[in-house]
């Protein structure tokens, strides 16, 4: 009888079967996900109509294959890209001269130690302190003497905007650097400049896609209020408002609950034409913290200047890719939308430093559907039915063993 019981607690008991099954009628959307090419790991981004009803942290995504079978997946934010880190060189003001309207500039580099090359790729430059707007020509020389053009760039001031730095093309080697101011009627000068090699290492950079939302905009007392909407809940980065005209404008900004969102940089807008060109910022850079709200409103100080006129708005915002192996299915499914699901462990998220090193087909994304309420179980681990089934079997077997040896005991006494 020891025996016996012993038996049957294995047979019944959780380890001994090993699965366990999740119900998917708490979903309400899913996506279809069709594969393609010969890599085993694929690799999607994910359509903006999920950030709309999945949880903000997406523990709800479920990807499914025709099984109905859970398949592990880890979702990346972006990639790994250069860092920079800077080597700086001084410079001494060896030629001035005239030109004509034009002011020309030499400077000698020096070097930060003997026996090494000079190198650089962008230029920072001490310039007046007067309101100006100039173009310059660079050239690069060896010696002194033989002069190579570089590039062409402007360095301004207007009001506290500045422009002192030109960023070069390439990383040139040149022990010499010739300014030429053109068109200097003002006899703008630089009195200093610096050549810089800005090296890249390893950052985090997040992926972005680039879209339109429909705004409005009215008119309070002398402010413009622009309410943009966001009915996807995109995690925006990036406001960038075309606008004509010129102007300069402060401006807040505001989520749908009147909560002032920070920006990065300084609140204000501004286009602004000179004689020898024009300077321009339009361009609104959310926090991090703020940038899923569903709506925002805009709110420029016009003081007592026209309204601007506003011709759209284009948003940057962050996106996610989700990669996952490619078992051999024909057909995949990602689920989302159920505010109560829990973000599943896979071991696949342990390997993604090695599977991003890998190459990954995209696969192709349909369009959202909502999901049919019938009872839908989904296997997250596969179950040995031959082997429960034998052991029914041998469990059934011993018991009728059992009661047939004590009925021929009964018989015998």
């Amino acid at each position: 009888m020891i025996t016996l019981l012993a038996l049957v607690s294995l047979l019944i008991s959780p380890l001994g079967i090993g699965y366990a099954v999740e119900s998917l009628t708490e979903w309400q959307y899913r996506v279809p996900i069709q594969t393609k090419g010969t890599n085993p790991y694929k690799a999607f981004y994910l359509p903006d109509e999920v950030y709309k009803d999945a949880q903000p942290s997406l523990s709800d995504l479920r990807i499914v294959n025709e099984e109905g079978e859970f398949v592990p997946y880890y979702i990346q934010r972006g990639a790994e890209m250069g860092e920079e880190s800077e080597t700086t060189y001084n410079s001494t003001l060896v030629y001035t001269g005239k030109d004509n309207n034009k002011t020309i500039l030499d400077f000698k580099m020096i070097p930060v130690m003997e026996n090494a090359d000079i190198q650089g790729n962008l230029l920072r430059m001490v310039i007046p302190e007067q309101d100006f707007l100039s173009v310059v020509t660079i050239s690069g020389s060896l010696d002194g003497t033989h002069w190579e053009y570089v590039k062409e760039d402007s360095i301004y001031r207007a009001d506290h905007r500045v422009k002192n730095q030109i960023s070069l093309s390439d990383v040139y080697k040149y022990n010499y650097f010739r300014l030429v101011i053109l068109n200097n009627d003002e006899g703008i000068t630089v009195d200093d400049l610096q050549l810089t090699h800005a090296i890249k290492e390893t950052i985090w950079n997040p992926y972005e896609k680039r879209k339109e939302l429909s705004f409005e905009m009215k008119q309070e007392n002398k402010d413009s209020i622009i309410t943009i909407e966001n009915p996807q809940h995109l995690r925006i980065k990036q406001l960038n408002l075309s606008m004509t005209g010129t102007f300069q404008r402060k401006y807040d900004v505001y989520d749908n609950q009147d909560r002032s969102i920070p920006i990065i940089g300084p609140n204000e807008l501004y286009h602004m034409k000179f004689k020898s060109g024009e300077i321009s910022n339009t361009n609104i850079r959310l926090s991090d913290r703020s940038t899923q709200s569903e709506q925002f409103k805009i709110r420029i100080h016009n003081e007592d200047n026209a309204p601007l006129d506003l011709n759209r708005i284009e948003v940057v915002y962050e996106t996610d890719k989700v990669v996952f192996e490619d078992k051999g299915s024909k057909q995949y499914w990602l689920y989302f939308a159920n505010p109560a699901a829990v973000k599943p462990k896979y071991d696949l998220e342990l390997l993604k430093i090695h599977i991003e090193k890998e190459d990954q087909d995209v696969a192709s994304i349909g369009q959202a559907e909502k999901i049919n309420t019938e009872k839908t179980l989904v296997k997250e681990s596969m179950v040995d039915w031959k082997l429960v089934f034998n052991g029914v079997i041998i469990l059934i077997s011993i018991l009728l063993v059992f009661f047939l040896a004590k009925k021929l005991n009964e018989k015998a006494k």
